[in-house]
């Protein structure tokens, strides 16, 4: 899926391509933010809302916020999840049974773990030396895979955590963005992001996610 996802993208008009958002994903909620209250928007931040405030005929009328305001509107639009929305924020009685039933089924456990790494240079591979200069290469501007190179890879990670245990060779999608926006990093230093999998949510024998065991996952 993840190397489909890659070939799906779009950039612009150009197909499989993909690009990085200066200033990292945050600065994107800013933009979304400002073009909203240009247009009359108002955002509260930092207010968690309790529940969705129904009529008597089952229709949306506002939100309830968990300090006890109440936001009175004639829409109630919500990008949380499927199981947020409609099996925490609205009384299940309100909905059909189905429905219900239907949003229980979905399985959104993820087997990902992602890890950023802060380093002091420029990360060099040995497939594909860096540059005497130490300039970035083209390697460096786009996502590096590992551990993917056939499908019996990816079968023996995926076997594993299927077992309760995280990948020994887990696949790795590596990008290191502070190439291509150096803001993220100060000078000659970089941070890369790895999207790994597979990693079970649940440990076998019951042990937990301590930190020993994410640091022997990151290792």
């Amino acid at each position: 899926y993840v190397l489909l996802h890659h070939v799906m993208g779009e950039l612009e008009g150009r197909r499989g391509a993909w690009g990085y958002v200066a200033g990292g994903m945050g600065a994107l909620s800013q933009a979304i933010a400002q073009a909203a209250t240009a247009r009359g928007a108002h955002v509260f931040a930092e207010k968690a809302v309790c529940h969705v405030l129904l009529g008597r005929d089952g229709e949306a009328q506002g939100v309830a916020l968990q300090d006890g305001t109440e936001v009175r509107s004639k829409l109630v639009l919500s990008n949380a999840s499927p199981q947020i929305t409609f099996l925490e924020l609205i009384p299940e009685e309100q909905l059909p049974k189905d429905f219900v039933q239907r949003i229980r089924q979905v399985d959104t456990c993820s087997p990902v773990t992602k890890i950023n790494v802060a380093v002091d240079r420029l990360p060099s591979f040995l497939a594909a030396p860096n540059a005497r200069d130490g300039q970035p290469l083209p390697h460096h501007q786009c996502s590096i895979h590992l551990n993917c190179e056939d499908t019996q890879l990816l079968h023996q990670a995926f076997t594993e955590a299927a077992h309760g245990h995280p990948s020994s060779r887990p696949m790795i999608e590596l990008c290191i963005p502070s190439v291509l926006d150096p803001g993220l990093a100060p000078p000659g230093c970089h941070v890369v992001s790895l999207f790994t999998q597979y990693t079970p949510y649940v440990l076998a024998g019951g042990q937990s996610w301590d930190e020993q065991a994410r640091n022997a996952y990151a290792d």
